[in-house]
């Protein structure tokens, strides 16, 4: 038997490969197997390097046995969000792909040392954040930045690498700057670097040694960029249900399947507010109504945490959180309505993804609450 792979852009077949099943890497590694690609047709006659397709075999069996772990980071404070918290339309329209302000990044500072103080004490949580087997990130500047900041080279160390994640990036809105970027592969930790060497503009400063720490950071970490080296935005005025639906399944594929236990995801509110509404079980929200409801209505607050467990034999479209834990004293927000028919959709608040139902039916009738106990 074979493995058969090919590639088609618009129904026209670029390229494609066999490959005999006794040939695959078994027993399963985290190392990729890459494969050259045989391509077809005129429309690659032009194309000089080779190419090629990467992917990784693992057993169903050890998959399926465990649950996966997963940290759902929200990025600090944004220029953007201060922007808007003070009604300064100005700066929130001044530039797009906004970094952390000076206090996001001071929230990032301080998670860092919050977590590093409980895995001390032996919490568990702690203890599996910061030996996380892999690290994800949005390739937006704010998420880069609090990835470096809060995670730090430490936790990174323990998976090997930052890895940029497009699929967890935020929904692009008509006049949402603040999801616009431009940045590719490793311009896009250069840029996150530079801007942590100015001195931002907002109320509270880091002080020299925190500044020195988070370029020290940076310094440190090793990238995976492979996944945003190509436009990995969106082109068009804003997503669609579509287009958001195929990243929540890609996101959650991932998760799912990868193959350590525990990872750390740092992104946006509004995608990780849709991610759990649309995979939480209909036993987690049986079990716990009320933080259910509220991790499907409300935001997590900037460097909040919300620890999770995935089920991986739910599937990609089936309810695979079936457990979710507030952690690190991570409180749930209200969404904001400020700007709606400004510079964001309504409900915008840093980023807006609106309107999506869960993949599978399920039941929430829960009314939107101004807070969630801690569980």
């Amino acid at each position: 038997s074979r493995l058969v792979i090919e590639v088609h852009d618009s129904g026209a077949l670029l390229a494609k490969t066999a490959v005999p099943v006794a040939e695959l890497r078994w027993p399963p590694r985290q190392v990729p197997t890459t494969i050259a690609l045989r391509l077809e047709g005129s429309k690659t006659e032009a194309v000089e390097e080779p190419c090629t397709v990467s992917f990784q075999v693992l057993d169903a069996a050890a998959v399926t046995a465990r649950r996966r772990v997963v940290f759902l980071l929200r990025h600090g404070e944004s220029v953007w969000n201060a922007a808007q918290s003070a009604g300064n339309v100005t700066e929130m329209a001044r530039q797009n792909d906004h970094p952390l302000s000076a206090k996001g990044r001071a929230q990032a500072a301080a998670l860092r040392t919050k977590v590093a103080e409980a895995a001390k004490r032996g919490e568990k949580a702690a203890i599996e954040f910061s030996s996380a087997g892999a690290v994800y990130t949005s390739p937006l500047c704010r998420a880069v930045q609090t990835a470096c900041i809060a995670v730090g080279p430490e936790t990174v160390g323990a998976s090997g690498e930052l890895v940029l994640m497009p699929a967890v990036r935020e929904k692009q809105n008509l006049g949402g700057f603040d999801s616009m970027s431009s940045k590719l592969g490793p311009d896009i930790i250069q840029r996150a670097h530079e801007d942590l060497s100015s001195s931002g503009s907002a109320d509270v400063v880091l002080s020299d040694q925190d500044i020195g720490m988070a370029l020290a950071s940076m310094a440190q970490l090793r990238y995976d960029v492979a996944e945003a080296e190509e436009p990995w935005w969106c082109e068009n005025n804003s997503d669609s249900a579509a287009m958001i639906r195929e990243r929540l399944q890609e996101c959650m594929a991932q998760l799912l399947y990868m193959p350590p236990a525990t990872a750390v995801v740092v992104g946006h509110s509004h995608f990780f507010r849709s991610l759990l509404k649309t995979f939480i079980s209909k036993e987690f929200r049986a079990a716990q109504p009320k933080l259910a409801a509220d991790l499907a209505q409300m935001k997590i607050q900037n460097c909040g945490v919300v620890r999770l467990e995935l089920d991986p034999r739910a599937g990609a479209d089936g309810e695979a959180i079936v457990g979710a834990q507030l952690v690190f004293g991570t409180r749930l927000d209200a969404d904001g309505q400020m700007f709606g028919a400004c510079c964001a959709n309504p409900g915008h608040d840093d980023d807006a993804l609106e309107g999506l139902e869960p993949l599978q039916n399920s039941s929430d009738e829960s009314q939107p609450t101004s807070s969630a106990p801690e569980a």
